[in-house]
């Protein structure tokens, strides 16, 4: 087998195995996902009394200008017996005093050598081993949430015993309709929502995403939180995962959020997120998925096989550039079955996109924004050969519009 007929089959193996897992999970959320978790929501409701209490959590670096606003958005989410946490993680700006003046708990937080999310969530979590409240729920302090929104993540946690990932959305900048914003505000539906609810039919763990997630204390305090990854999120839930705990989706809870004005900081912070997940995928899948199938455990393998989904933009840029190597392969006779595969490759990545579309994305997106997915994809290529020259190593915050 020559080097061109090993490279073709790679190519169909590299485009498949993903595309099909993604198009199994929009298949399983768009005939399934919705019916079930309509149910899930109202029982979530109804139980919405609970006496434990809720400690939310808000990491916060340099966030002065739009805390106090943030803060009084949680509170009136919040039942009488819950406590509000702030951790001002080497602040330079009046953080600490605004948290202090809605009412919060606050932690101050100084280290330049661990900096990043991960370190003042183990600062909060420090300071609340002191007095265990029976759930934790983290929030970013630039998002909303419903007035219902405590009440109902902490009814679904204490009914499953288990961490609950609440639906996370993020909008493009008010009144931008520029095609990329829509596309790259539709990808994040399809990652946080549509994903999320297929992979739940199909008994995949949910992933944690940042923001709107709530845990049990005995099983978060269990975890170190700070484990110096990017996409840290990921590795807590597969770490709380190893320990028996698997994360659950939940639509009937929404936090949301915007994507930066500038693009300057919408591509930081697209890097650091993609870089992180890319690390994952290279570092982790092959391992968990052998832990997995030595030991059994079959959730482990749910989130190994979701972890081989690469980013959607990535994932399209390679079917796009795909075509005219198929191509090429075909005249120099190459063997058909790889050929196959690949185009069996685009039919199901079509599908899935389609699918997801017409489930969760007529509201956002005009059909004629959807010709635009092949260049938006193509345009996002440097972020991901980024990667291999130069890749993203250490948290950098995301400046505030």
């Amino acid at each position: 087998m020559n080097f061109i007929h090993v490279a073709v089959w790679l190519l169909a193996l590299l485009l498949l195995i993903p595309s099909a897992l993604f198009f199994a999970q929009v298949l399983s959320a768009y005939v399934h996902g919705g019916r079930r978790l309509g149910a899930a929501a109202a029982v979530a409701r109804a139980s919405g009394a609970d006496s434990a209490v809720v400690a939310i959590l808000v990491p916060a670096h340099d966030e002065a200008a739009g805390l106090a606003a943030t803060l009084a958005c949680f509170r009136a989410s919040m039942r009488a017996h819950d406590r509000l946490v702030v951790v001002a993680d080497n602040c330079s700006d009046d953080t600490a005093a605004i948290a202090q003046s809605a009412g919060a708990e606050v932690v101050e937080r100084f280290d330049t050598a661990l900096r990043g999310k991960a370190y003042a969530l183990e600062a909060g979590l420090e300071h609340l081993r002191a007095q265990p409240p029976g759930m934790v729920l983290v929030l970013d302090a630039d998002c909303t949430i419903a007035p219902d929104f405590v009440a109902t993540l902490a009814a679904q946690c204490r009914q499953h015993q288990a961490p609950i990932q609440s639906l996370y959305l993020m909008k493009a900048p008010e009144g931008d309709l520029r095609p990329a914003s829509l596309l790259a505000e539709f990808a994040w539906r399809i990652k946080n929502w549509v994903r999320p609810l297929g992979g739940g039919v199909l008994g995949f763990p949910s992933n944690l995403n940042g923001s709107g997630m709530i845990f049990p204390w005995q099983q978060i305090a269990a975890v170190q939180v700070a484990n110096g990854n990017l996409a840290e999120d990921y590795k807590l839930g597969i770490d709380l995962l190893r320990l028996g705990h698997a994360t659950r989706f939940s639509e009937a809870a929404q936090v949301l959020s915007r994507f930066p004005n500038s693009l300057e900081s919408r591509r930081g912070q697209r890097r650091r997120w993609e870089h992180g997940h890319l690390d994952l995928i290279l570092r982790t899948a092959p391992g968990l998925a052998g832990e997995a199938l030595s030991t059994g455990h079959w959730k482990l393998l749910g989130a190994a096989l979701d972890l081989l989904i690469p980013p959607l933009a990535l994932l399209a840029a390679i079917a796009a550039m795909s075509v005219p190597l198929v191509i090429i392969a075909t005249l120099l006779h190459t063997p058909v079955l790889p050929l196959h595969l690949c185009v069996a490759a685009w039919l199901l990545l079509g599908a899935g996109l389609t699918l997801a579309w017409l489930g969760w994305g007529r509201d956002l997106v005009p059909l004629r924004v959807l010709a635009a997915i092949p260049g938006y994809a193509i345009g996002k290529l440097s972020l991901y050969t980024g990667y291999v020259s130069g890749r993203e190593r250490e948290w950098k915050r995301t400046r505030r519009d």
